[in-house]
């Protein structure tokens, strides 16, 4: 059988047909949707890519690991590694339309203050967005590493890039601290694992001047002032 479960698409030249229907795309299944642990998520992997979402994880690997294939996001989003099962980042749902754009503060100028719900949640902020281009913008959103809603929240940063595509890191996580060689955690989570901010300044890109800074909490909600003049 197949080893891996490739998204099938094709041009509607090449695409085949069925009772009149021309099928484009579709998810198909190999040998790694048997996986006990986690195969059944690779549905929500190949199923984001019909939608438009590309491959996180990189397509190049300079040391060979699996480690260094996926140290953009880690396990923070499906379309990177899929094994934790974790959310969509905040990004990616407002591209499939789960989260509007009353969601999200975007500042493109001036100075703001605004308090982040986890992504979770029904209601409130769920992200705060900055551009610092046509095609860059740093995003903040609040996550727990834990797939747990009892698990214990922190800020997540990544800077999203337009001009690259899939497996070309057009999404890259911003860490609060470099993986601490922990063997529990590496097994788990394999990379990215300190990423969270709890505190503090996570974002002064003095080239773009922008400042973002945790100014706060109100339970699992951080509160956040953001600078950009």
């Amino acid at each position: 059988g197949c080893p891996i479960s490739p998204t099938f698409g094709a041009t509607f030249a090449d695409a085949p047909g069925v009772n009149g229907a021309v099928i484009r795309h579709a998810v198909t299944f190999g040998n790694d949707a048997r996986n006990p642990n986690w195969g059944w998520q690779t549905l929500a992997h190949e199923t984001g890519h019909i939608f438009g979402l590309p491959d996180l994880y990189s397509f190049d690997k300079p040391t060979g690991r699996y480690k260094d294939g996926i140290r953009h996001i880690g396990t923070w989003d499906v379309m990177s590694d899929q094994s934790e099962g974790q959310e969509y980042l905040a990004w990616q749902k407002r591209k499939l339309e789960w989260l509007a754009d009353e969601d999200f503060l975007v500042v493109t100028q001036g100075e703001a203050v605004a308090t982040v719900v986890p992504i979770y949640e029904k209601r409130g902020l769920r992200a705060i967005v900055a551009p610092i281009s046509t095609s860059q913008a740093y995003v903040v959103e609040v996550r727990a590493r834990e797939v747990n809603p009892e698990s214990e929240c922190g800020v997540l940063v990544y800077l999203v890039d337009l001009s690259k595509g899939a497996g070309q890191g057009p999404i890259q996580i911003l860490p609060a601290a470099q993986d601490s060689q922990d063997p529990e955690l590496e097994k788990r989570f394999i990379t990215l694992y300190n990423a969270l901010y709890r505190s503090g300044v996570v974002v002064n890109d003095a080239s773009a001047h922008l400042r973002i800074e945790i100014t706060g909490r109100d339970g699992k909600s951080f509160k956040f002032r953001i600078s950009h003049p």
